[in-house]
């Protein structure tokens, strides 16, 4: 009878520390082994299973391993995903924004029959109120660069090198930054929203790997959608050309509660 737990506390504890291996190998490492590296394509449910199934394990084993598997997922969620909390300041009126990211592959869009068409349909059907968009460059062929017209319905447009953005609302400020801090160079869009009431900065960064974020970079670009009490609030929006058929065909629009001061 004694067998049993011993197995199954090993089985659990194997599974346990797997997880928490991934976690801190997704969190710290920024380039490792192949299996790293397709671990970051995968989607998180399916890596954070085993601590899950550890977890009904668990209820064999007593209090102490439950508290290690919960633990274990909380660890996941935050380190690995970059779970935060964003709290609901109170003071300021929040401001509801329709926020699109979309990795639209222009390139292959103009080279098919009706490719266009289909993308445009797609982002007005959501009708955001600003999109962002990466490997987008080719949208603007024809248009003139000062003054390139409306795109999917929004009047406001901008190109910083791949990067195409539209808006509801005017653009200004726009520049391609890079920062040189991470271990590969990282080019990225920034723009502020000119929006009545208060601006809002953006930033549009395009990854080579899902999972991934310009740590590295945290000096110069957001990595998460931050809504604080200062003057110019800030969102930031990553795309990787590994995920984009899944996020928009799951939901490629957001809707973001920004909070501008005076």
């Amino acid at each position: 009878m004694r067998t049993r737990p011993r197995a199954l506390r090993a089985i659990v504890a194997l599974l346990l520390a797997s997880v928490l291996v991934l976690t801190a190998a997704q969190r710290f490492v920024s380039e490792g082994p192949w299996w790293l590296e397709l671990s970051r394509y995968l989607p998180y449910p399916l890596l954070v299973a085993p601590a899950v199934v550890a977890l009904l394990l668990s209820l064999r084993l007593g209090w102490r391993w439950l508290l290690a598997a919960v633990a274990t997922i909380g660890a996941f969620a935050t380190l690995a995903m970059g779970f935060v909390w964003n709290v609901d300041p109170g003071d300021d009126a929040p401001v509801d924004v329709r926020f699109m990211t979309y990795n639209v592959k222009a390139l292959l869009a103009i080279d098919r029959r009706g490719g266009l068409a289909a993308l445009a349909a797609e982002i007005e059907r959501h009708r955001p109120d600003i999109v962002v968009m990466q490997d987008s460059s080719p949208l603007m062929r024809g248009r003139d660069p000062e003054r390139p017209g409306p795109m999917f319905g929004l009047p406001e447009v901008k190109r910083e090198a791949q990067y195409v953005i539209a808006s509801r609302w005017p653009l200004v400020g726009c520049t391609t930054a890079r920062a040189d801090s991470a271990e590969a160079p990282l080019a990225f869009a920034r723009c502020t929203v000119d929006r009545p009431g208060g601006a809002f900065e953006i930033v549009d960064v395009h990854l080579e790997s899902p999972h991934s974020r310009p740590r590295a970079a945290a000096g110069a670009t957001p990595t998460d959608t931050e809504c604080g009490r200062a003057s110019r609030s800030c969102a930031s929006t990553t795309s990787s050309s590994a995920t984009t058929s899944r996020s928009c065909a799951r939901s490629p629009v957001a809707r973001t509660r920004l909070t501008t001061g005076p």
